[in-house]
């Protein structure tokens, strides 16, 4: 997939100075990041509006060049192309897995809407996807160019993100991993994240395994917790009081500087979280990673067991629907069973595990896994965190009307869906 395609989510971090200001003023910080929490990659970059260079780091690593500014658009031409490799990324048609390279030079920052402090951005750039080996070697899968017209994001000056005054003992949160930077590659390029405490003397619990690692707010506004090899960082950019979803970025840092970052969905985790019985969890959930986006994604558990899984298009009007053959409660969990076709073997099982309630919202740590015919387990879903909304009762859709059983027509009139 073209880094730069309408469908793939980007998240930016930007440190720079103002448009204009004098080479004496101060390094402004701006967030660039989607409201939807549907996303996958992360920059931070570094402006230096006197010697227009810009330096770049992402969740592949750190990259400069030089830039331009027309006062409305920047582009950074990078001193390096970046290159990256990634093995078995492409069956060629010599039905053989070879390597693809993806190739970056320039990127374009182009302000849509709004001040510097706040309002939209489209980011866009140049870059290319070639097979590397095999019988396709120079083939080009994909390319993207920094005039595409691309989906723009939201930004917000780092000195206006939310506050972190309530990083202080007793403050619990859902969505920090432990892991270090290599689970990244699992199935899902995500870390499992858990729910974590503050305690006195400057730690952070995790609740699943009871790691405790020092923690503590910098002098920049990062939560930083200091792991046995690494370093990480949290820091909180905004909050929604309607949902109590909040947008953090995380950074692992080495001599003091982000290495790679990425934006992340995490919740003060609230205490109680339950989908009480059966009946009240039989309700249309809508997935609240696509609330915000084109494509909604809902789950309707049924009282007789059963559910159904929505996807909608909604520039297209579309909706894909697709069974679940089961879900039961394992203790306050709720586990869903379903098939990837009707004749398969392999089983996806997801799992919520209730962290927290806020009106008709519930609180996930949501995982789900792929079981194959003899029972092994793989991830498809790293532990994550993610909320639903109840939309109202679940009802399965009645089958066409020429299918069902003759009846009289007043009889079947009031058996009709309004």
């Amino acid at each position: 997939m073209a880094i730069f395609s309408l469908t793939r989510r980007l998240t930016l971090l930007v440190s720079a100075s103002l448009l204009g200001a004098s080479a004496s003023a101060a390094v402004i910080q701006t967030a660039y990041y989607v409201d939807a929490h549907g996303r996958n990659a992360s920059y931070l970059v570094d402006w230096n509006n006197t010697k227009m260079k810009a330096d770049i780091v992402d969740s592949e690593g750190r990259m400069s060049g030089s830039y331009t500014d027309d006062g409305t658009r920047r582009i950074v031409t990078l001193s390096t192309p970046r290159v990256l490799d990634t093995p078995n990324g492409y069956y060629d048609s010599c039905n053989q897995v070879v390597t693809v390279r993806r190739t970056e030079t320039r990127y374009a920052f182009l302000r849509q809407s709004g001040t510097e402090r706040s309002g939209t951005t489209a980011i866009s750039g140049d870059s290319n996807q070639v097979v590397l080996d095999g019988c396709d070697a120079g083939l080009v899968l994909s390319s993207t160019s920094i005039d595409d017209v691309v989906e723009a994001q939201s930004h917000l000056r780092m000195t206006a993100r939310a506050s972190m005054s309530d990083t202080v003992p007793g403050a619990r949160w859902a969505g920090f991993s432990e892991l270090p930077r290599a689970d990244l590659q699992t199935p899902v390029n995500t870390l499992a994240v858990d729910v974590t405490t503050l305690v006195s003397g400057g730690s952070m619990v995790f609740a699943r395994t009871g790691t405790s690692v020092p923690a503590a707010v910098d002098s920049q506004g990062w939560l930083m917790l200091s792991f046995p090899g690494f370093s990480r960082g949290y820091t909180r950019l905004k909050t929604d009081t309607s949902t109590g979803a909040e947008t953090w970025l995380m950074a692992d840092f080495v001599a003091g500087k982000p290495a790679w970052v990425q934006e992340i969905l995490v919740t003060r985790s609230l205490v109680g979280g339950t989908f009480g019985t059966l009946t009240q969890a039989a309700r249309q959930w809508d997935s609240g990673l696509f609330t915000d986006t084109n494509n909604p994604f809902l789950i309707y558990l049924y009282r007789d067991g059963t559910g159904e899984r929505i996807s909608k298009d909604l520039a297209a009007g579309t909706e894909t629907r697709a069974p679940i053959e089961s879900w039961v409660f394992d203790g306050a969990n709720i586990v869903q069973t379903r098939r990837l076709s009707p004749t398969s073997s392999t089983q996806m099982i997801r799992t919520w595990e209730p962290i927290g309630n806020k009106g008709k919202i519930r609180w996930v740590l949501e995982r789900e896994v792929r079981r194959v015919f003899d029972g092994t387990e793989f991830p498809a879903i790293a532990p994550r965190v993610n909320f639903y909304i109840d939309t109202g009762r679940a009802t399965p859709v009645p089958p066409p009307l020429s299918a069902a059983p003759q009846r009289k027509p007043a009889a079947d009139k009031a058996r009709l869906p309004h």
